[in-house]
Order: structure tokens, then C-alpha cells, then sequence
């Protein structure tokens, strides 16, 4: 935990969706029954930062990376990621015709690089971040009734 008595968390994964909970009806309301009916829960993060796309040059995204994770206020703060081995397979990932194909494999292994830097993770254990899986991280339930924390 933070030297404020405020612990930050940081949620690492790869991908995130949202969950649908109940029947999805919008626009559709039969009952004052069927008000319930409608729901949906989605993360309810203070940050997300999306490192993937960061420059290829590591020691810079390194030293981005740094920044933010100093610059975090206490809270639930999401870092996508879309880590690899760099390996000719990836190469593979994407047709050739694909725009964006070049990025499978340097992109993923310098996100992999920055998951594995010990000077990382001595970095989050100084700022007292704590890595938590991504189902423990607060949900808001958006509901006909407006949203709510889970």
C-alpha cells in the first residue's frame, strides 16, 4: 500500500469486454416487471492506458511507463497489454494485406518486455501497486434504474 494509507491497484491484462447480465431488452418494456430486465456490468476503472501502441524505441516506452505508473492517484487503474514472445509466428497472426500487420510482433514482445522488467516490478512495490486479477476490480451494474457500484 501508498505511503497515503491508499492502496493503487493495477489491473494487467490482455483483453476486456463487458458482462451482460439478464435478458437485454432495450427499448423494450412489457411490465414494470421487465424494468429488471436490463443490465449490463462494465469495469469502472480511474485509468486505463493502453501501452501496446507506445513507441517501439524500449528505453522510451519504458520511461513512459515509469511516468504514468508514478503520476497513478490511489485507485483501479487498467493497463492493456497484448503480450508475446518474440517469435517468428507472429508474423503469421495477420494477412499481409492487413494494415496493421507489422505490429503483431514487435509491439507484443516489448509489451512482454515491460511485464518482465525487474526494474518494473521494483517500481510497483515501491509506489505500493498491487497487481490484482482483472474480476476484482469494481463493476458498475447499468440497469433501467441507472448505474450502481456491484
Amino acid at each position: 500500500m501508498g505511503s497515503d494509507g491508499h492502496g493503487r491497484l493495477l489491473c494487467i491484462l490482455a483483453q476486456i469486454g463487458f458482462e451482460r447480465v439478464g435478458p437485454l431488452r432495450l427499448g423494450y418494456k412489457a411490465s414494470d416487471s421487465d424494468a429488471e430486465a436490463v443490465s449490463i456490468k462494465v469495469y469502472n476503472w480511474d485509468s486505463a492506458f493502453f501501452s501496446t501502441e507506445w513507441t517501439l524505441d524500449y528505453p522510451s516506452r519504458k520511461a513512459r511507463l515509469v511516468d504514468t505508473l508514478r503520476r497513478m492517484q490511489p485507485g483501479y487503474h487498467l493497463w492493456m497489454v497484448h503480450p508475446a514472445l518474440d517469435h517468428p509466428s507472429l508474423d503469421d497472426l495477420c494477412s499481409t494485406a492487413f494494415f496493421a500487420r507489422e505490429w503483431a510482433r514487435p509491439f507484443r514482445a516489448l509489451d512482454q518486455a515491460l511485464l518482465l522488467d525487474l526494474e518494473i516490478k521494483d517500481l510497483l512495490s515501491e509506489l505500493g501497486i498491487q497487481r490484482i486479477p482483472v474480476d476484482q476490480a469494481p463493476r458498475l451494474v447499468i440497469s433501467s434504474k441507472g448505474p450502481e457500484l456491484e
